[in-house]
């Protein structure tokens, strides 16, 4: 016999990249519904080939391996970290 079960309110957060943007998915369910809703949204878009990610309070921070260097952006100003 299975039983299923989900937190009420629960949110869940993922970054991840796709080597040309890096999104951030967010997901929240209710106690009314196990599957709740999922929003997808492109944080930092027009990159060349993202590898490695970094999120800090409202920091990111990514790897660029097309040009070897490490950028960092907060509230939209972007930061070349190493080069």
């Amino acid at each position: 016999m299975y039983e299923y079960f989900w937190l009420d309110f629960a949110e869940v957060r993922l970054l991840f990249a796709n080597r040309r943007d890096i999104r951030l998915m967010e997901t929240s369910t209710n106690g009314s519904s196990p599957r709740g809703s999922t929003t997808i949204t492109t944080i930092v878009d027009k990159l060349s080939d993202v590898t490695s990610l970094d999120w800090v309070a409202s920091t990111i921070c990514w790897t660029d391996l097309e040009d070897g260097a490490i950028y960092c952006e907060t509230d939209s100003k972007r930061v070349i970290l190493y080069f």
